[in-house]
């Protein structure tokens, strides 16, 4: 077997990227490693996940397309990616986070720049204070966006998937957030408002489709257990919505927080409205 066997009663198994039912295996190897058989779904009668036959470029754009099958297959069936647990790659999570926050903080700092800094002439020293102060806050605007996104799934879970659960939520989250990368790219040939509003939104509806396919599986594992769970049937991706809102609120705490520095130098991403101000000017810009 190419997929290892799993456990009957583990909620950790492969799952059907078609109807979301539990299996134990992806495919059967034979012979000769190009000898390959899908493994049929005993529910929907499909193959189980057509994914694994591709590489890793036909699943990106699947993703890109927003297909929920093709985020079945990364957060539930894709290896390493399948058996991601916080607790057990503490510093590889960590690391993700801070590659991510670099990736805000860059398309922050040239919006900045590139509307304040050439033609104001600040100081070049100063560059590195506003770069790790966007580094910073871009971070910790990670972090209180999985923190609300994980919490409000947990009156779903049960004890023993919380950890499981919250890893796959935390995953969905971050990992959308590596396409700021393309934001990066298209900055370099046209740096605008318009252009970096597009990216975060186009990170957001990634990172929705992500939300919504974990709490999916969650209520399949569940079977309904919680009663709550018909409000969460009704929409899916709802726990990113108070990740965005406790991201707002420290947001808001933060500039408040800075005074005139940040007031002056930040620009929020995502759909943000942030406001700074200096001595001849009041400027407004969607990042």
């Amino acid at each position: 077997m190419v997929s290892p066997l799993r456990p009957e009663n583990d909620f950790r198994r492969y799952c059907c990227v078609s109807c979301l039912a539990p299996t134990q295996t992806l495919l059967t190897q034979y012979s000769t490693r190009s000898a390959l058989k899908l493994t049929r779904c005993q529910t929907c009668g499909l193959d189980v996940d057509p994914y694994v036959e591709r590489e890793e470029l036909l699943v990106s754009f699947d993703l890109i397309l927003h297909r929920i099958a093709a985020y079945r297959h990364v957060l539930f069936n894709r290896d390493p990616l399948a058996d991601f647990e916080i607790r057990r790659y503490r510093v590889r999570a960590v690391k993700i986070s801070l590659g991510v926050a670099l990736l805000d903080a860059y398309i922050k700092f040239e919006a900045i720049r590139f509307a304040n800094f050439s033609n104001d002439g600040v100081p070049e020293e100063e560059d590195t204070t506003i770069f790790f102060l966007l580094v910073a806050t871009s971070f910790f605007e990670l972090f209180f966006l999985l923190l609300g996104s994980i919490v409000a799934i947990q009156p779903i879970l049960s004890t023993s998937n919380k950890s499981y659960f919250s890893s796959k939520m935390a995953l969905a989250i971050v990992l959308p957030c590596t396409f700021k990368a393309i934001t990066i790219f298209v900055t370099i040939w046209e740096n605008s408002p318009t252009t970096r509003l597009l990216g975060s939104l186009f990170v957001l509806t990634m990172q929705w489709m992500g939300a919504h396919t974990i709490v999916e599986r969650i209520m399949v594992v569940s079977k309904g257990k919680s009663s709550l769970e018909p409000l969460y049937a009704c929409m899916p991706g709802s726990p990113l919505i108070i990740g965005i809102l406790l991201r707002a609120m420290f947001s808001a705490f933060a500039r408040c927080t800075f005074g005139t520095v940040y007031r002056l130098h930040q620009c929020s991403s995502g759909i943000n409205v942030t406001i700074w101000m200096d001595s001849d000017q009041t400027s407004i810009c969607l990042i």
